[in-house]
């Protein structure tokens, strides 16, 4: 079997293609579970910003259009941004195994698995929550009408 260093880690961070993104995060996990990650590599290159996938860009809040969780444009901006936090925690954890060299093997382990858990949620739970977007929907706003029925009958 392969053995793996933080050159590889490095890759892994700086991929924008989630799907190559996640394969490389699989295999890195598994080399590290497997004390097949060589904690080694060269000399870490300061990283300020990983890129982001090319669709992508950021806004600062207040250049964002205020979007209610009851309309489905709101819906998808909340999922946007549950979206963005995962590759953000992905993120997070391949730069500490990346950047901090001669840590203990169990610290290592533990970004490991923060960035393997936060890819696998992201890749199923977005994908669930966008399939299951229309029944969500339309439970809110069912469940929003009806409590400004009963909000009615209990004011009048």
């Amino acid at each position: 079997m392969k053995s793996l260093d933080l050159n590889a880690v490095y890759t892994a961070l700086m991929t924008t293609d989630i799907d190559e993104k996640t394969h490389l995060i699989n295999d890195l996990y598994e080399a590290a579970q497997q004390q097949r990650l060589l904690i080694e590599g060269d000399e870490p290159v300061a990283i300020h910003q990983p890129p982001l996938p090319d669709n992508v860009s950021l806004a600062t809040p207040n250049k964002m259009k205020h979007r209610g969780l009851g309309s489905k444009a709101g819906h998808q901006a909340m999922l946007h941004a549950i979206a963005h936090i995962e590759y953000n925690a992905i993120n997070l954890g391949l730069d500490a195994v990346y950047r901090f060299r001669g840590m203990p093997d169990d610290f290592y382990l533990d970004w490991w698995l923060i960035s393997f858990l936060r890819s696998e949620k992201a890749n199923c739970q977005i994908g669930k929550i966008f399939e299951q977007q229309e029944v969500f929907l339309k439970m809110f706003l069912y469940l929003e009408k009806n409590f400004n029925n009963y909000k009615k009958n209990i004011l009048t």
